[in-house]
């Protein structure tokens, strides 16, 4: 992937429900931005210790989350929980089980973020990295101005839970880390799944996309031309997903051109806003949809319009898996472990709430940290770190497909599945297992 370096308007509710499923919004946060969380009981001082002879060596370890209290307040479904309790609850079983290397323990540095704004994103990459001086840093959706700066600002390696650019990664390496694939693979998978599906067979294509995604969008194009597919519509977006006058101009562009499939790579507010104009005009396409930008979230679900039901989407993640007769061993360990440090039952029914999804990505963004650190030396080197995350095999994702990373791809998951849209259950069902994703060898 990259050379190796090592230096309309939808209703009120409906719109507040998509906006905080999508964490496209932040609420107001401490006034440091930490999050508050009871300390770790292993030694009351927010240190994860294991018993060693040799001399301790303190790790520090930022974890990075999106703050969505203030939406939250006024949609409670949209609560994430206790982000800080649910990274504490790993790192403790870290200790339980032995796993951390003899002599290190873990300090945890919990900074919550606002995801729509750039710069206080860049003030937690700049606290994390000059105030704490944290050796790594995990973190949550939607955290990418953050994960940049503290890749290439100051070699930090950070493991950030969304795909994002290769170009991205190339600025960042070695020290960039995702659980989900690169955009270019994402949308050339996509493109390839609905080129072999024989969907768009006969069908007037409708693409309505954000500009940065144009590398992605290309490879997919490839993939329609290779079938002699051909665009009849495209739109474009240059903002970030919260809705606007262009989703209305796309819809009303589809319109005038008949177009009967949609193609919607923006995020989900955008979609939600064309998705209302469209029902107001009785426009009723079909969507092939995707994961991007948390489109398969069940949160999402709630405020799709009636002629979405049945929609197919392709996904890297593993919503609607739950409660199903597919593996969930990884998901289960993960709930197991937290239930049982933070004295909760957590459900595990379908729709999955974006608490069970924070505690499941939580899981993962930490683990691959944990293969960063069971590969130190004596003397913590960041290049140790990365090197121990490149050569760690397969991971047993909770949240998204299994996947690895290698010296030259620091994209995480290596398959997607198909799900389908229920208005019975207002949620995404697993149609099928996952399949390999149409990406360079690792």
């Amino acid at each position: 992937m990259y050379d190796r370096i090592r230096t309309g308007r939808p209703r009120r509710r409906a719109r507040w429900v998509a906006l905080a499923a999508v964490l496209l919004t932040a609420s107001c946060s401490n006034s440091d931005g930490d999050a508050k969380s009871a300390p770790t009981p292993t030694d009351g001082a927010g240190l994860a210790t294991t018993v060693v002879d040799a001399p301790a060596r303190v790790i520090k370890i930022g974890f990075a989350y999106p703050d969505l209290r203030g939406i939250s307040a006024l949609v409670p479904e949209a609560s994430l929980g206790d982000p800080g309790l649910q990274a504490e609850a790993v790192v403790n079983g870290w200790v339980r089980d032995g796993l951390l290397p003899a002599g290190i323990t873990v300090e945890l540095v919990n900074k919550s973020y606002n995801i729509i704004d750039r710069s206080a994103q860049e003030g937690v990459c700049l606290s994390l990295a000059q105030d704490e001086q944290v050796f790594a840093v995990a973190a949550g959706i939607q955290f990418l101005r953050g994960a940049e700066c503290l890749a290439d600002r100051f070699g930090i390696p950070v493991i950030g839970a969304d795909g994002t650019s290769r170009d991205s990664y190339e600025r960042g390496a070695p020290y960039m880390f995702t659980l989900r694939a690169d955009t270019e693979t994402q949308i050339r998978t996509y493109g390839r799944w609905l080129v072999e599906s024989g969907f768009l067979d006969g069908k007037r294509m409708g693409l309505y996309y954000e500009t940065p995604l144009q590398a992605g969008v290309d490879a997919m194009k490839e993939e329609f031309a290779s079938a002699g597919y051909e665009i009849v519509a495209e739109s474009t977006s240059t903002g970030i997903g919260m809705g606007g006058p262009e989703d209305i101009v796309a819809m009303q562009r589809f319109i005038a051109e008949d177009v009967d499939v949609v193609l919607p790579l923006i995020g989900s507010s955008s979609a939600q806003s064309g998705y209302y104009f469209a029902e107001e005009q009785s426009y009723k396409p079909t969507v092939y949809d995707l994961d991007y930008e948390e489109h398969t979230q069940d949160l999402v679900g709630k405020t799709n319009p009636e002629w979405y039901d049945g929609t197919l989407a392709m996904t890297m993640t593993r919503v609607g898996e739950i409660g199903t007769e597919f593996d969930t061993a990884a998901a289960d360990a993960c709930l197991d472990n937290y239930d049982s440090y933070a004295g909760t039952d957590t459900p595990r029914v379908s729709p999955t709430s974006p608490e069970v999804n924070s505690i499941l990505q939580t899981c993962d963004v930490l683990n691959v940290v944990l293969a960063g650190l069971q590969g130190l030396g004596t003397t913590p080197a960041p290049d140790d770190f990365v090197a121990g995350i490149e050569s760690a095999g397969e991971f047993p994702f909770a949240s998204v497909g299994d996947g690895s990373f290698s010296m030259t791809d620091h994209s995480g998951t290596d398959y997607y599945r198909i799900v389908q849209f229920s208005l019975a259950c207002k949620c995404w069902v697993a149609t099928s297992d996952f399949v390999p994703m149409v990406r360079e060898a690792k």
